[in-house]
């Protein structure tokens, strides 16, 4: 299978996180650490940078490209692929998302580009976004961009060239799915992340929507929540299908909104074991589905687990991904930013009764699952060529879709069926 880099949301950010009593503290960690490490080899890495930096004859490298590829190393050696260098760059990106739930300069598309490939699959549109004004669709293909072919470029290539300030403009081909081809010219702007949404479904039964814990979310959870109450929600589904987490302190907020019982979650680090309660103003009185599958992971199983646990809700679906692990992102220095930074694993989290939820997830009350060989159908009608295989990534999105839809209907189903009686189901529990 040909290798596929996913592309994230377009965006160009320089931002600084932190402040100066932050600052202060990082300095005073930094010489703790010089403390802690034989400094035989911090002298022994510089040595080698140096007769790397004096004798090499091939590529010239800089001191910066050498220490972020020693930086790398480490982080590689430790075999977890949660912990990683991060760039001055992406750092200011991943601030900006993680805090404000924004992007500048973008266009607002999730899109995907097979290595070899020649185009861009256009994943997912933000409503309200310029590429929606657009008319940019799921399954699109962007070929070209500002007169620009794709091929032989990465996914980071098409990344820069089209982002770009606010208020900007950038010019896309499109290949729609009929093979006709148009231009568009997108006007870049400021991409909020709407990773939350409600709507009332039938029968009086509400679902929320929650996409990724960031950006404030758990805020915009309670008023949607409270909307659908006052909209005459007797019922409410949390779909956290798919949804890869994001800070602890916004899953921790979330789940305060549905239950008081403590703890929401328990982690646990080489120095300690921490609990975490409910936030308070919680609202019980209304039942609640949450609906997760194997793309749930993190914050998620969090919530999940957390709601399983205290019998708050009835969790539908598939089991979760199993990602039960917290990661802090520190600064190499704190007087110079642009050495970036470290995303380390430095604690695991349990479920409220000291479950394990990394490398087993969470399971879910009633098995809802997708059926794969809708799937497998696809994939065999299709040749193995890249061409085909971008094809057959369409389909599958929309079978995808198709079936989200199905386990849906299916938990409306199940709750119009037992008309609340949610404890026959906790049980045993």
């Amino acid at each position: 299978m040909k290798r596929f880099l996913l592309l994230s949301l377009l965006f160009s950010s320089f931002i600084t996180c932190g402040n100066k009593k932050e600052a202060k503290t990082s300095s005073s960690s930094e010489r703790h650490l010089s403390s802690d490490v034989d400094f035989k080899y911090i002298l022994s890495i510089a040595k080698v940078m140096n007769t790397i930096k004096n004798s090499y004859v091939k590529e010239e490298k800089s001191e910066k490209d050498l220490f972020e590829a020693a930086i790398k190393g480490m982080m590689s050696s430790l075999s977890d692929p949660y912990s990683y260098y991060v760039s001055r760059e992406d750092l200011d990106s991943m601030c900006k998302e993680y805090i404000e739930g924004s992007f500048d300069g973008g266009i607002g598309v999730l899109m995907l580009k097979f290595t070899d490939s020649d185009s861009i699959i256009v994943v997912e549109v933000l409503q309200g976004s310029p590429a929606e004004k657009a008319g940019l669709k799921r399954g699109d293909k962007i070929v070209k961009i500002d007169n620009q072919t794709l091929e032989g470029k990465k996914s980071k290539d098409c990344v820069e060239i089209i982002k770009g300030k606010e208020n900007t403009y950038v010019t896309l081909s499109i290949r729609k799915k009929d093979g006709s081809v148009t231009k568009s010219k997108l006007r870049r702007s400021k991409i909020e992340i709407d990773n939350v949404k409600g709507e009332m479904l039938e029968d009086n039964i509400g679902i929320i929507y929650l996409n990724k814990f960031s950006g404030k979310v758990a805020e915009k959870t309670r008023k949607i929540f409270s909307d659908l109450k006052k909209n005459g929600a007797a019922y409410i589904i949390l779909d956290l299908r798919d949804n890869p987490g994001g800070t602890l302190e916004e899953a921790i907020a979330v789940s305060s909104i549905f239950t008081k019982k403590d703890p929401i979650v328990i982690q646990e680090s080489k120095e300690e074991k921490k609990v975490f309660g409910s936030l308070g103003e919680s609202d019980e009185s209304i039942p609640l589905v949450v609906l997760i599958n194997n793309g749930s992971a993190s914050g998620s199983e969090i919530v999940a687990a957390c709601l399983k646990s205290h019998k708050r809700a009835i969790l539908m679906g598939e089991k979760t991904y199993g990602k039960g692990s917290v990661q802090a992102v520190a600064p190499i220095s704190s007087e110079d930013p642009d050495k970036g930074a470290i995303k380390l694993t430095i604690a695991k989290f349990l479920g409220p009764k000291d479950e394990i939820i990394d490398g087993k997830g969470v399971e879910p009350h009633i098995c809802i699952g997708q059926d794969s060989s809708a799937i497998s159908a696809i994939l065999d009608e299709e040749a193995k060529s890249l061409r085909h295989f971008e094809n057959f990534y369409i389909k599958m999105l929309e079978s995808v879709d198709k079936q989200k839809k199905t386990q849906l209907q299916s938990a409306i189903n199940i709750i119009k069926s037992v008309k609340g009686k949610f404890d026959i189901f906790f049980e045993g529990d």
